[in-house]
């Protein structure tokens, strides 16, 4: 080796790796083996390089650092060199100059960083990447020295108390709000003699720009070096939309509470107009009966004969009248009875019914109808239909007007009237007719309220359109339904469902 025997120990056995360099052209002098170990090249591919080969620095920039080196200016240095593998490390050069048998070289101690490098940039990033999260979250940590009152807190935290820096435990208390300094004194002493973290939201007055502002903060206290730490988070929006909503909340009460009113006076108001309507239909029915039971009366006696001999074209006019007559007074019973259900006033009286007696004598009452149209009518039954808890007197009208509607609408053929089983609990009545049918435009509005429905081969027949909306208001206060099935041509099969008897 061209190195002075006193450095001869030193630069073969170290256990870094060592280069001498020429100064003035960067060429490598000679190297030690722990450099061959390093770099990965032999002792003499290393003599044969410049340090410019294994830089990644320009060579102008290399050459400049050599300079400084030789003139003491500068003797450590940060570089990235280049392995014979092709790898690259961050390395730490540490430069001086050494006199070699009269001539100047430098001795360039050379040590491994890339690990410290690569972990004080992964630190660098984890503190980049946490004063952002601090940002976006309104975060700041900070922690306070209780014997003199210090104070470091995070970039965050300084951002939420308006400071840039200089900030102390006693400045920090005195931007507290009035009503909340209480509290926050109360929960310091008894962190600190407690030891019991604190979770508390209050409210600061930032001196620097005047504004007030809703914070969160979180402490705990190390006893062995009576410093607590703690999280401070700005919620001053989070605070503003919760009063927000508690605005919203206490308005929509009083709008609720407002419409309430309101609906309360309404219902008043038409409770009295139910009433009133009430007490006007039942007097004009009552006004309205009383001259209609003596005109039906005293024309049934002409019709008869019993006030005379009529011709026939009298006793045809005197029965016209009676049957008008007749039909009036059963519309008024109509609307009478439409009038007490809307009211409320209509009661029942639930018991065991048998429903194929109920449909019998229907049936029986209504045959005459149906043979001065030439229809057969008849009531079947079957074993297992049961009896059903209802009102019997409800039923009744319920099936007169269904089966005088079947009979009314059909002009050839037969209407059956079925009891038997439905659904589990419930028993049916089947009224089934060989009318027309019913368009199916009409199926939707069949049980509204003066709705009159025509079948399909004729328009709407005389009457109010009263009949099956009340059958269908009986038939939910029995706690049942009536539901109707139809097809042109078919004829059409309205069911009465009802509640079972049990045992």
């Amino acid at each position: 080796m061209n190195a002075d025997r006193e450095m001869t120990g030193l630069f073969e056995n170290n256990h870094a790796a060592m280069l001498l360099v020429d100064p003035s052209g960067g060429r490598i002098i000679d190297a030690n083996p722990a450099a061959e170990r390093f770099y990965g090249w032999s002792r003499d591919e290393l003599r044969a390089m410049k340090v410019t080969d294994i830089n990644t620095l320009d060579a102008e920039h290399v050459q400049d650092q050599l300079g400084r080196a030789k003139s003491e200016q500068r003797n450590f240095f940060e570089f990235t060199h280049r392995l014979a593998d092709g790898t690259e490390r961050v390395v730490e050069v540490r430069s001086g100059p050494v006199t070699v048998e009269g001539e100047v070289l430098l001795l360039s101690i050379v040590h491994d960083i890339t690990a410290r490098t690569e972990a004080q940039a992964a630190l660098g990033e984890s503190e980049r990447r946490l004063r952002k999260a601090e940002e976006v979250a309104g975060l700041g940590h900070w922690a306070a020295w209780i014997d003199d009152g210090r104070l470091e807190a995070s970039e965050g935290a300084h951002r939420i108390y308006g400071r840039p820096g200089g900030v102390t435990l006693p400045i920090v208390q005195a931007m507290v709000l009035d009503e909340y300094r209480d509290m926050m004194d109360r929960a310091l002493s008894g962190l600190v003699a407690s030891g019991e973290p604190y979770d508390v939201e209050f409210q600061i007055h930032r001196e620097t720009d005047g504004a007030i502002v809703d914070v969160r903060s979180i402490a705990e206290y190390d006893a062995e070096t009576r410093v607590v730490f703690g999280v401070i988070q700005d919620i001053t929006a989070y605070k503003r939309v919760e009063r927000e909503l508690e605005r919203h909340q206490t308005d929509l009460e009083s709008l609720v509470a407002e419409r309430t009113h309101e609906l309360e006076d309404l219902n008043a108001e038409l409770v009295k107009a139910t009433a009133a309507k009430s007490m006007f239909l039942a007097s004009m029915s009552h006004e309205l009966r009383t001259p209609l039971n003596s005109i039906i009366g005293f024309s049934g006696m002409l019709a008869n004969g019993m006030v005379g001999a009529l011709s026939d074209e009298q006793r045809a006019q005197v029965e016209m009248i009676h049957s008008s007559g007749c039909r009036l007074l059963g519309l008024i019973d109509e609307i009478l009875d439409l009038s007490r259900i809307e009211a409320g006033t209509v009661s029942v009286e639930l018991a065991s019914v048998d429903m194929f007696e109920v449909a019998a004598e229907v049936v029986e009452l209504l045959r005459p109808l149906a043979s001065q149209k030439g229809l057969d009518v008849s009531a079947h039954h079957t074993d297992q239909a049961g009896a059903a808890h209802t009102d019997r007197r409800r039923v009744y009208d319920i099936l007169i007007n269904l089966v005088g509607n079947a009979i009314k609408f059909t002009d050839s053929g037969a209407v059956t009237v079925s009891v038997e089983p439905g659904e589990v609990g419930w028993i049916d009545v089947v009224v089934a007719d060989t009318g027309p049918g019913i368009h199916a435009d009409e199926m939707p509005f069949i049980f509204n309220a003066f709705h009159q429905a025509g079948r399909a081969d004729r328009g709407p027949e005389m009457g109010a359109g009263l009949g099956l909306s009340i059958s269908q208001e009986y038939a939910h206060l029995l706690g049942g339904d009536i539901s109707v099935r139809s097809r042109l041509g078919e004829g059409a099969r309205f069911t009465l469902s009802l509640p079972l008897e049990t045992s």
